[in-house]
């Protein structure tokens, strides 16, 4: 995407089949360098198969999870929280439906 979070982060879009059959099997829809070994720490991967009404949506939790394990939590409470800030992040940018 050639974009960056507000953290500083870049996003790219990746060809996700190649990154089940080569580096994990259960990636799906996006990662950060924090949860995955094989993604830089300075990016912010988006499968590119994902609609491209959803990118948002993975960009934002990619980004605060990634920033909420730097700064120490584990991945699974990192993980919940981002999930938790997404769901607000998409009722916000849909009011009334």
């Amino acid at each position: 995407m050639g974009e960056a979070c507000p953290h500083g982060k870049e996003f790219f879009m990746v060809n996700g089949s190649y990154v089940r059959n080569e580096y994990d099997s259960d990636w799906i829809q996006g990662g950060n360098g924090y949860r995955y070994r094989f993604c830089p720490r300075g990016e912010l991967w988006i499968d590119e198969c994902t609609p491209e009404e959803e990118w948002a949506y993975i960009a934002f939790h990619e980004c605060q999870e990634a920033e909420l394990m730097k700064g120490g939590m584990s991945y699974d409470q990192a993980h919940d929280r981002a999930k938790r800030l997404e769901d607000q992040f998409r009722r916000q940018d849909r009011p009334g439906e």
